[in-house]
């Protein structure tokens, strides 16, 4: 078979898309760091009684439960970006 399986203006495309989604990733993670620590020290203060399998425990006004929302879906699709940079680098 000669030729390439994807035409290279379009795996460039895609890899630059792939990088720019990466960056994009990168520059959320820090705040996304700060409230997913500061919800933690929050859980590590209650008392052992009040933490059982089915409890629901927020310290997040809803500024920041939206904020956290829109990192998560950012981090989330992360995986998919970086196997397209990886792919196209091998």
């Amino acid at each position: 078979m000669k030729g390439n399986l994807i035409p290279l203006s379009t795996l460039k495309k895609v890899l630059e898309e792939s990088e720019l989604q990466i960056e994009k990733a990168r520059q959320v993670f820090e705040p996304w760091s700060k409230i997913q620590r500061r919800i933690n020290q929050t859980i590590n203060q209650f008392p052992q009684p009040h933490l059982r399998k089915n409890n629901y425990i927020s310290s997040l006004s809803q500024d920041e439960q939206n904020e956290l929302d829109e990192y998560h879906q950012v981090i989330d699709s992360l995986h998919r970006y970086v196997l397209t940079v990886v792919l196209c680098h091998t």
